[in-house]
């Protein structure tokens, strides 16, 4: 079985320094309760800062500290200064990110010094994990603190099998677009094999800024990278179901209920429990249940709103304002309603721990839960668990992620005051017998997928990924292949070498210019005199001569129109071209032009390309899809070939291709060792010409006739340097 790693912001231990040493704990919150059974199963590690700044540690701490969290908890802690906590942490997660993902983008604090400090920190987490993993590991990475490593594990360990799950919202594209390290957020999330998000909602958001920002092609889903596919989908996390549903036996938790119940005997209970935010409606909520006094003064006296708010970031000037409100808030609803002997909000400004709060879970006849914007709320699914009697109802937000998975429960807008009132009336007159059946719809729900399922079907899902990612690279070259080639490149005499360009020796661009690593291979291609090399483009004649044209290489421009010897002009490979269907096809380009904007048309010798790179991709496939209708039988009838390429639609004269253009070598019969590399359709019409004895390789995933696969430009050129150099 493989082990588990689980990568965090912090351990599942609180740690506590005194003058006698450390004491731990084990942590008791959403991500720790969670992660339990699979930090429980055989080798699983816990990756995570410790919670103490290196200020408060010697040498001597962090020894002891790694040594007893490595041997008695599974953990590896992380060491970070007072300065990285503040700037990674508390600026960049929680000044930055957090606001922003919540829909609140006037509070997001764009600072370079906020995301140096979250780049630095992400590094740290990564060279901790450097001399950890394993090739047989899973490294499942939580939440917006870690967005980066992913990406940063990837570049490191390209083979490595890694999962990420964002316990917050993802925000529509035109929130996500304010951030000015929007792109660098998704590439780094996009190392993982499987994305993971609470609810529908989110995939869909994070799909949207993959389309509009980094231009991938997504499908079902999945996201096509340039060397691999990840795939996105939703897990909504689930809680300890059998624990809460168990409460209710427990003599300390039925100890508190009678307390409880013989303090508030003559009222009714609504329960609000959350912690202090500006994302959780906290004031919204007081100022509903203040119009649901004034609206129904029936249950005066009858009623009494319980508010715990648990203390968050009080040093933050956002949360004392806040804090500030509430209290406010509180004391005007209980000054101006309030009578000798009823309270109508008893609020409480501290954390309550599992025994008080199921406990009053138990009591409470509803739970109002209205945050404005939640990821998912795991305090709605503790309190339907457990209340086995189906008599609570709860109150919820539609923006909050359980808002799915409470079909049978109240949902409100949690910004219509009005409709919160009128649901909490709804709520207390409900017949006893709709509670019974709404509550039981919602307790089936959350007993089938608690929160063990929630893990199972993550890691599952991912081995699926994993798997077909693996199935994909069957064939992927490995050093065995490599001596093969290098052994079969010095037996000969007369080699031949056809590569193509951008995507195979340069990751695939706009604007692929070649760099000096470059350079420095084909030099040493060509230093060799019995080496033929071909590099074929679609760029166009002009870009190819000032790229390599002092270098002894063939070159084929255009997609096989142009051909260049080495030491000759250019010529064209068909001399006798007619371009009236230029004319011909060029209006149904133009049309699609006009109505998208961000396309244009390229015109080439032999081709028009229709060209979508900057458009919106709903809009895009919407007009790919007309452009084709429109073009049905332009083929047949004009000679003309129609490919689909990335963000190209590209029409050309059928005579041309790169196959026909590097036939010109292939016609010799002397070269005793061929290897072509190409990375898309065109050049999978080079390998079908091939004779039998040639390499062919495809660079990235997709179907392909090749012998061989590899996974990126990088790696092509590895193996041209290991084939070249001497055995």
């Amino acid at each position: 079985m493989a082990r588990i790693i689980i990568v965090s912001n912090r351990l599942p231990v609180t740690i506590k320094k005194s003058p006698d040493g450390f004491t731990y704990s084990r942590s008791i919150g959403g991500l720790a309760t969670a992660m339990q059974s699979v930090h429980q199963s055989e080798g699983s590690l816990w990756v995570g800062w410790c919670g103490m700044v290196n200020e408060e540690l010697d040498t001597n701490d962090r020894e002891k500290l790694t040594d007893i969290l490595r041997h008695d908890y599974k953990c590896i802690p992380l060491f970070l200064s007072q300065r990285q906590i503040e700037v990674f942490y508390n600026s960049f997660s929680n000044k930055t990110v957090w606001p922003l993902f919540h829909y609140f983008p006037l509070l997001s604090e764009y600072d370079e010094e906020y995301w140096d400090g979250y780049w630095e920190v992400n590094e740290i987490f990564m060279h901790t994990l450097e001399p950890v993993i394993r090739d047989t590991d899973i490294i499942w990475i939580q939440d917006y603190h870690l967005m980066l490593l992913p990406g940063m594990i990837r570049k490191n360990f390209p083979a490595a099998k890694i999962g990420f799950f964002l316990h917050i919202p993802f925000p529509s594209f035109e929130i996500f677009r304010l951030l000015p390290w929007r792109k660098e957020l998704l590439q780094g999330i996009l190392g993982a094999d499987l994305i993971g998000f609470h609810t529908y909602d989110y995939v869909r958001h994070f799909l949207s800024s993959v389309r509009r920002l980094l231009f991938l092609d997504v499908s079902l889903s999945s996201i096509t990278t340039d060397h691999r596919d990840a795939k996105a989908d939703a897990f909504p996390l689930g809680v300890d179901f059998d624990r809460y549903r168990r409460s209710g036996d427990d003599s300390d938790v039925q100890k508190n209920i009678g307390l409880f119940r013989k303090k508030l005997a003559q009222t009714r209970i609504i329960l609000s429990v959350d912690r202090l935010d500006y994302t959780k409606g906290i004031p919204s909520r007081l100022h509903a249940y203040q119009l649901f006094l004034e609206q129904y003064p029936q249950y005066k006296e009858k009623i009494t709103l319980i508010l715990i708010a648990a203390p968050s970031r009080i040093q933050v000037h956002t949360y004392q304002e806040i804090k500030q409100q509430i209290e406010q808030l509180v004391s005007l609803i209980n000054g101006k309603h309030g009578t000798v002997g009823w309270t109508p909000v008893q609020y409480f400004f501290r954390s309550f721990g599992y025994l008080e709060l199921t406990a009053l879970y138990h009591c409470a006849d509803i739970l109002l839960v209205t945050p404005l914007r939640d990821g998912m709320n795991l305090v709605a699914k503790e309190y339907m668990a457990a209340r086995q009697d189906h008599r609570g109802i709860a109150v919820i937000s539609e923006t909050t992620g359980a808002a799915s998975e409470f079909n049978e429960a109240l949902v409100v807008n949690p910004n219509n005051t009005r409709e919160i009132a009128d649901a909490l009336h709804r709520a207390l007159s409900m017949p006893p017998e709709e509670r019974r059946r709404r509550a039981g719809a919602v307790n089936h729900r959350l007993e089938r997928y608690d929160v063990k399922r929630w893990a199972g079907e993550f890691l599952q899902k991912l081995d699926h990924v994993i798997d077909h990612r693996q199935r994909m690279w069957m064939n992927k070259i490995d050093d065995t292949d490599l001596q093969l080639l290098s052994q079969r490149y010095h037996d000969a005499q007369d080699r031949l070498f056809i590569l193509d360009y951008n995507g195979t020796l340069v990751e695939f661009s706009d604007q692929p210019l070649p760099d000096e690593g470059l350079y420095k291979l084909l030099d040493e291609l060509v230093r060799d005199t019995g080496n033929d090399v071909v590099i074929v483009s679609g760029s166009n004649r002009r870009s190819m001569d000032d790229w390599f044209g002092s270098l002894e290489v063939h070159l084929v421009a255009e997609q096989g129109a142009w051909i260049r010897r080495k030491g000759k002009a250019w010529a064209p490979l068909v001399t006798h071209q007619n371009n009236d269907w230029k004319d011909a096809v060029r209006p149904l380009l133009e049309i699609q032009t006009d109505r998208t904007p961000g396309s244009f048309i390229t015109e080439r010798y032999h081709a028009l390309l229709w060209q979508y790179d900057r458009c919106t991709p709903e809009l895009a496939n919407v007009r790919i899809a007309e452009l084709r209708e429109s073009l049905l039988g332009v083929d047949e009838h004009l000679s003309v070939r129609v490919y689909e390429d990335t963000r190209t639609v590209e029409l050309q004269e059928s005579a041309i291709s790169k196959a026909r253009a590097v036939s010109r070598w292939l016609s010799r019969s002397s070269y005793d060792f061929i290897l072509a590399a190409g990375n898309d359709l065109s050049d999978e019409d080079i390998f079908a010409t091939l004779p039998g004895n040639a390499f062919s390789i495809r660079v990235g995933h997709g179907h392909t006739d090749a012998n061989y696969v590899i996974q990126s430009p990088h790696e092509t050129r590895h193996m041209l340097q290991e084939i070249i150099k001497q055995s």
